[in-house]
């Protein structure tokens, strides 16, 4: 793909219709008018072509898969076809605002030496929340252990790097395609985030499907231990179940999770002091985190356990005594 503009807007379409044209508006009305906007058709059996080939713009270059051959590997397809110096990434159900290319393009050029970069996010449909993520790269790439840390939807990636190094979507983490890039790429290239929000992400609860839900902890677990191998850990079977946060909503929390914790928490410290792959003040703070959250997870294990959290904590935050007490009333007083 010969082109004279510097950005190809890379969106896979897979029976989108119902949401289809408001992201290409989205899109097309933006204020950065000169770039190719590549929209590849994964074999929808749905009105998505009828809806993509009913717009007639010059930057549109649509191409269709003769049948449905997942997310990543038509990507990767639309990679092959990229020359320009950036890939803007966008989603058939999301909305750019309308300043997103020039905002993402003016960082990009202003710093050569990031590879990779997204924004803020602000959810609509089922949730309304505004998703913040880390904004410099140590603080990226040490956070990265812990899961996704650049929203794919949203992300401007320069083009150079991929191609220099031969990086492409793997296949065989699905749902987690992003997540693994970030994993691949980590070592070549600098992140950033633009403390800004650029996209509204759709969320509908449907995003990933009841199936995908079931086997996301081995899934990702995979990408966890590879990650904390280059740390020098092999992490047990609990280890990961730690490392993932005990299951959705402390699913398998015990009343000995907390010492446990604390102590998985350290060994990752120790391993990193030793390895000296991430900065230890940035991840020493994400680690601090993550103890933290674990409290907001253990008051229906009642004061015992809290108290030993407390202990080990050696210190007593009055939100955490402010949030106890509250939800110790909601069960004295029968309140969910």
């Amino acid at each position: 793909m010969s082109l004279t503009t510097s950005i190809t807007v890379l969106m896979p379409v897979y029976n989108a219709e119902k949401h289809l044209r408001e992201a290409m508006d989205s899109i097309l009305k933006q204020t950065y008018t000169e770039f190719v906007f590549l929209i590849i058709n994964d074999g929808s059996t749905d009105a998505s072509e009828e809806i993509i080939l009913s717009y007639r713009d010059s930057r549109i270059n649509y191409i269709k898969n003769e049948k449905n051959i997942g997310v990543a590997e038509t990507l990767n397809r639309g990679l092959t076809l990229i020359d320009t110096t950036y890939i803007i990434r966008m989603d058939a159900d999301d909305i750019a605002l309308e300043d997103r290319f020039h905002t993402q393009k003016k960082f990009m050029d202003a710093h050569p030496d990031i590879g990779v970069s997204s924004s803020f996010i602000k959810l609509f449909g089922s949730r309304h929340d505004t998703w913040k993520f880390p904004l410099t790269d140590p603080e990226l790439k040490a956070s990265l252990l812990f899961g996704s840390c650049l929203c794919h939807p949203a992300v401007i990636m320069r083009t150079e790097v991929l191609k220099r190094h031969n990086i492409s979507y793997r296949t065989d983490h699905t749902h987690l395609e992003d997540y693994d890039l970030w994993c691949n790429l980590k070592n070549l290239t600098k992140f950033a985030n633009i403390d800004r929000v650029l996209l509204h992400y759709r969320y509908e609860g449907q995003n990933i499907t009841t199936k995908n839900r079931a086997t996301f902890f081995s899934r990702i677990s995979k990408l966890y231990t590879l990650q904390l191998k280059e740390l020098g850990i092999n992490a047990t079977d609990l280890e990961l179940e730690m490392h993932h946060g005990f299951g959705k909503n402390g699913s398998v929390l015990t009343n000995d999770s907390v010492p446990a914790y604390l102590k998985w928490l350290r060994k990752i410290a120790a391993a990193n002091e030793k390895e000296q792959l991430y900065d230890p003040t940035v991840l020493q703070k994400i680690l601090d985190e993550k103890w933290e959250q674990l409290f907001y997870l253990i008051p229906p294990f009642g004061f015992k356990t809290v108290g030993r959290y407390w202990l080990k904590s050696r210190r007593i935050k009055l939100k955490q005594l402010i949030y106890f007490v509250k939800c110790n009333l909601n069960r004295i007083l029968g309140r969910k």
